[in-house]
């Protein structure tokens, strides 16, 4: 999964109800909103279209994915996915929802479609920054997660959203910020801001700014289909639910014969 967070004194509110606030601490809050397609569905696709014969190629394939990804110009040429494998969380909130393909032409190989679903997983976290924007001014990021922190992913971070990104040398850092509200609480640090200060975020990625341009407009794109596609996600659900429930009841008959 991912999520798009920010840490403030104040509570968030939403009137449109898309996002959560959780306590930090007793006068701090993290607020922001999660989206269940991450990494999860670049591993979906590099299990199901990379080049490998046995579980321990995935990494490598992976990467060749992500090589393959780097050659295609941004945008991948008009192709767009939004990676609802997982339904969705925010911003739409739609369990129904499903991965989409759109703009597919003649002229697309399958290197469009590595960059494609990237920048559509990216998109996604994009529509959750975008969302509490509205709420809240944000001037760079860092980020965290094996995901994320691939160099070609993060550059695609700082290009969506047109900011800065931070990138810590360890990216799995849930441990790190555990520890610091711990030794904040145990008098270690007297404040979270003083523990944050600890924190040293060595590689910054700078937005191309003559990308987000580009990326701009393929977001309006993204976020249109991901609401005039309500009811065509309601009704391919619908069959595949009732699809899955006759496959059950059909092989319980086989097994009880």
């Amino acid at each position: 999964s991912g999520a798009v967070r920010v840490v403030g004194k104040e509570v968030l509110q939403d009137p449109k109800q898309r996002f959560f606030n959780y306590l930090l601490t007793e006068d701090c809050y993290v607020s922001g909103g999660p989206t269940n397609n991450g990494g999860v569905i670049f591993d979906w696709f590099a299990n199901e279209f990379g080049d490998f014969k046995n579980p321990f190629d995935l990494d490598q394939s992976m990467e060749e994915l992500i090589s393959e990804a780097s050659k295609v110009p941004v945008g991948s040429d008009g192709l767009l996915f939004l990676p609802y494998l997982l339904g969705e969380r925010a911003p739409i909130w739609n369990a129904n929802a499903r991965g989409v393909y759109f703009g597919l032409n003649i002229k697309h190989k399958r290197q469009h479609f590595v960059r494609a679903t990237i920048e559509g997983i990216l998109y996604e976290i994009y529509s959750i920054g975008k969302m509490l924007e509205e709420n809240r001014a944000i001037n760079r990021l860092s980020v965290n997660g094996s995901f994320a922190s691939i160099p070609f992913c993060t550059q695609l971070i700082a290009d969506i959203f047109n900011k800065p990104v931070s990138l810590k040398q360890n990216s799995h850092s849930v441990g790190l910020g555990t520890f610091l509200l711990s030794a904040t609480e145990m008098g270690i640090f007297k404040s979270l801001d003083e523990a944050a200060t600890s924190v040293e975020l060595p590689d910054t990625y700078t937005p191309q700014k003559e990308h987000q341009p580009v990326y701009a407009a393929y977001y309006d794109i993204f976020a249109s289909l991901s609401t005039k596609l309500f009811d065509e996600f309601e009704a391919i659900s619908t069959i595949q639910q009732n699809n899955a429930a006759m496959q059950n009841s059909e092989a319980g008959l086989a097994q009880a014969t």
